[in-house]
């Protein structure tokens, strides 16, 4: 979402600056961060290795660029900007708590601490409605807040025959298997435990099923992953694809995507799935329920049994039944969580949190 964000963004009004706390380079997001020309910095942070040097850094990366606001992006990000910032900063809440126990202690405690400190803040902007009641209920409070869901391009996110082909092709899957997706990195929070539980179940009645599995973590170095494959009988059943940067291909070859988290806020990967024309399966947790909006299935968290008879009912849907329900889930996309309007929220947010700001400086 912030890619989306400084992708489409006014440059005219707007110019961005990041940093990251840890050294990215070498991911997708800071090399497409560089093709958009923006300067981008890191301070080079080891995870849960503190470095005394790295708010200095980020102090001086502020004066030399002297904005009119700080954004703090996710729960550490947020942090340093509340600890850096001379300038009005937003914090970006963009996790759910259903689930706090998935998350480290110490980043358990800079959560509450950031209730302490968000106060201070020009703005909290929460991406679901979910993260804002669970964190306003333990101490967020701030004068102006809201919500901006995440938003979705849909001529990027579509249905695609070609990629459909595609990705179906390059991993030898059948074009009449019937196939299941989990978009996820691999991660106790996410429970690819209940997801594969539960097509398992499924794949014992069908035969021509198999899942795919996306995401960093999933591929077939995961000696873990491949154990809990194997006693649920699916080797063969299951392609495990790691980390992807054709999303929009890969959802467009899905069948029907499942989303097992224990805890979410607001998740891109439904929204991309359902952009694509394809029924989703979700836990009913953060704003699941609410993004599929009677267009997909809800099923409890931890539920593989429930979410093993959905996986049946969408498979033994008739091909126009499913084919509408699919067209029903993008056309909420498109008329609830377009990228235009969620940019405009953003810029809007940022417009009212700088008004009058320099002028009071001059004074």
């Amino acid at each position: 979402m912030l890619l989306r964000l400084l992708s489409n963004m006014e440059r005219r009004r707007f110019a961005n600056y990041i940093v990251s706390l840890m050294d990215c380079s070498r991911e997708p997001i800071w090399k497409a961060i560089e093709r958009l020309g923006l300067p981008i910095r890191t301070l080079s942070l080891q995870p849960q290795l503190p470095n005394p040097f790295a708010l200095p850094q980020l102090r001086e990366c502020i004066r030399a660029w002297d904005p009119d606001i700080v954004q703090g992006w996710e729960v550490h990000g947020n942090l340093a900007a509340c600890l850096s910032a001379r300038r009005p900063f937003l914090l970006n809440v963009r996790g759910s708590l259903d689930d706090p126990h998935s998350e480290k202690r110490l980043t358990r405690a800079l959560i509450r601490s950031l209730g302490w400190l968000s106060h201070r803040a020009a703005c909290v902007i929460y991406n679901s409605t979910a993260a804002a009641r669970q964190h306003e209920a333990i101490g967020y409070r701030c004068a102006k807040s809201c919500v901006i869901p995440n938003g979705f391009d849909c001529a990027v996110f579509r249905p695609d025959p070609d990629a459909r082909h595609g990705i179906r092709s390059e991993l030898e899957i059948p074009e009449q298997m019937f196939v299941v997706g989990q978009i996820a990195r691999y991660h106790p929070v996410k429970d690819h435990e209940t997801s594969l539980r539960a097509f398992a179940a499924f794949a014992a009645r069908v035969p021509d099923a198999c899942m795919m599995l996306v995401g960093s973590g999933t591929g077939e170095d995961n000696t873990r992953l491949t154990v809990q494959i194997t006693k649920l009988g699916l080797c063969g059943r299951v392609r495990r694809l790691g980390q992807r940067t054709d999303i929009h291909r890969v959802s467009a070859a899905l069948d029907v995507a499942v989303c097992s988290s224990t805890a979410e806020s607001f998740p891109n990967v439904i929204g991309e799935a359902m952009a694509c024309g394809v029924p989703c399966i979700v836990t009913d947790v953060g704003d699941c329920s609410w993004i599929v909006g009677g267009h997909g299935y809800v099923v409890p968290s931890g539920d593989s049994q429930r979410m093993a008879e959905f996986l049946e009912c969408v498979y033994r849907q008739p091909a126009g039944e499913r084919a509408r329900l699919g067209a029903a889930a993008r056309q909420r996309i498109q008329s609830q969580f377009s990228l235009a309007e969620a940019v405009r929220r953003y810029e809007r947010a940022y417009t009212e949190c700088t008004e009058g700001t320099r002028d009071r400086e001059r004074e």
